[in-house]
């Protein structure tokens, strides 16, 4: 952490990357940045590490607080059940932006229903054929 804050005036740090991080230090690290970075507001992650942050119950305040802007990147966000959607969506409640992978269109109902000051969002669909996206969207 100290030969990071070498290299980069973390007070100064507007948006983070944390693609390329060894999923065992990722937690640790970024709690650290957080509480030293008070103008960080966009990060990007892949989606699967970012779920493994949420049993963090103080990274989570941090990530809450301070996130405004994120890009899930690599891997579709997954809601295995109502209770991970659930969690996500507190966790990153403030969120205004979002870009992301959906895999199932209930996901992005869940991300538009429980997300209050998400303003923009783009969406990249696995579902081939996005009639059936269309579709969920006529049922609700």
């Amino acid at each position: 952490m100290e030969s990071l804050k070498i290299i980069v005036n973390l007070s100064n740090l507007k948006h983070l990357d944390l693609i390329l991080i060894c999923e065992q230090h990722i937690s640790f690290l970024l709690l650290k940045i957080l509480k030293q970075a008070p103008k960080l507001s966009s990060f990007k992650i892949i989606c699967s590490k970012l779920m493994l942050l949420l049993d963090n119950d103080e990274l989570c305040k941090y990530l809450n607080k301070i996130i405004k802007n994120l890009n899930l990147d690599s891997d579709p966000i997954l809601f295995i059940n109502d209770s991970i959607g659930e969690k996500f969506c507190k966790v990153l409640s403030n969120i205004e932006k979002l870009s992301c992978i959906i895999d199932q269109p209930h996901d992005l109902l869940v991300l538009l229903k429980r997300l209050p000051k998400l303003s923009m969002i783009m969406a990249d669909f696995y579902t081939p054929d996005t009639s059936e996206v269309l579709a969920s969207f006529e049922e609700e």
